[in-house]
This record gives structure tokens, sequence and C-alpha cells, in this order.
């Protein structure tokens, strides 16, 4: 023990451990060059001591995405925090994101697929969602004023070769004229008893498991010819 009040008031403290560099596992601390009030009075001894780095952890939460069907996939991105909030860049990690496959419109799961990091560190993930839209087909019907008098609608999709499904209703003045299947990315719906002057037809697409509900209207004037020339 210390006497006549002599204290020690500073000791150097060492360790490979120290650093914000420095692995994971336990680090000898090592102490010297104590000093203090009456200090060369007396012999020192030190005793070292562990100091032990353990993994940072962290969270890294996958952001979440929508798409309509029939677009490419966005660029999948990912934050990262330590458990007292704190950012850090994703650069950290290697590999990427990846999300559970299929194009239907639903929603998938984003999972952690390749990212990796230094044992250094241990991370848990948060999942993030991409969600798939039904897209907005383009719908382009036109009046054939031919001795059978049909409307065509073409019904295009937004994805490259895509033919579209679903029905085609035909209505005049709110009244159903024909209901017709979309085959190979077109519909054909039969007209008759249509008067001497213009009318306005509604052209009603179901859609399917890709694609919305479209509603176009189109003027339609039926022309006579009459074997007399009138």
């Amino acid at each position: 023990p210390m006497v006549n009040n002599d204290t020690i008031s500073f000791v150097f403290l060492k360790s490979t451990g120290s650093p914000e560099t420095a692995p994971i596992g336990q680090h000898q601390i090592v102490a010297s060059q104590a000093l203090g009030n009456g200090s060369l009075n007396y012999k020192i001894s030190y005793r070292n001591a562990i100091l032990t780095v353990k993994q940072k952890e962290l969270v890294v939460t996958a952001e979440s995405y929508e798409k309509e069907y029939g677009q490419r996939d966005p660029d999948l991105r990912f934050e990262v925090r330590d458990k007292q909030g704190t950012e850090y860049l994703p650069t950290l990690f290697s590999g990427k994101l990846q999300r559970a496959s299929g194009e239907k419109p639903q929603t998938y799961t984003i999972q952690k697929g390749s990212l990796a990091i230094s044992p250094n560190y241990n991370y848990s993930f948060v999942e993030g969602n991409l969600t798939i839209k039904k897209a907005l087909p383009i719908i382009d019907p036109s009046f054939s004023n031919d001795n059978n008098l049909h409307v065509v609608s073409d019904v295009i999709g937004t994805s490259n070769g895509d033919l579209p499904s679903g029905t085609v209703l035909l209505s005049l003045k709110e009244s159903l004229v024909s209901s017709t299947a979309v085959l190979n990315g077109a519909a054909k719906n039969k007209l008759s008893e249509l008067p001497d002057s213009m009318v306005m037809a509604t052209v009603k697409y179901s859609g399917d498991e890709n694609y919305l509900p479209v509603n176009r209207t189109i003027p339609i004037y039926a022309i006579r010819y009459h074997t007399n020339g009138g």
C-alpha cells in the first residue's frame, strides 16, 4: 500500500486490440510508466489484462420496390446500421441481394443473396419486397365497315411479344352487343342493326392476370350502299 498520501495518477496502457481495425479475439493490455505523487519511492510491478474484441453487430435492411409487369427489375439496394443506429457504407459488403424468382403480378421477397462481409462483423438481415403490379395494356379498336360490320380491337401488352388474354365487351348506348375472347392479341366483335347515323361504341377490355382493364370509346358510322344508287 502507498503511504503519506502518495498516489498513482497515470498508467500508460497499450493493446493491439485498441485500433478500430483490430481483429476479433483476445488482446493483451500491457501496463507501464506509472506516474504520480511520490511514485518514485516505490518499486512498481505491472499485471497485464485482457481486452476482448467482439464482432461488430450490424443490421442490413433491404429496400422495397414496385414495378409494373413487363418492366426490368430495379437495382436492389440496402441500408447498413449498427445497433445504435449509426449508418455504415454498403461497400463494407461484397456480393449482391437476390429476390425470389417470378414475373407474375404479386409480391416477392428480397433476400440477402450473396452478401458477405469480413469476419470482424456479424449482421442480421431484414428482407425487403418487390411488388409487381398489373400493367396497363394498349387497346386499339377500329370499326370495319364491311358487310359483316365488325369492331376489331388490338390488345397490346407491355412486354415484348406478350399476348394478353381476357375478353372484349362491346356496348352501344350502354347495351351489350357482344363479348369476344382475345386471341393472339386481338378481339373481333360483330355488330348488327346499326342505325343510319353515327353512334358511340364502348369497348371494354376485361384484363387478365397480368393486365388491368381498359375502356375505350369510338365513333361508329355505318355507310349504307343501295342498289338503286340512292
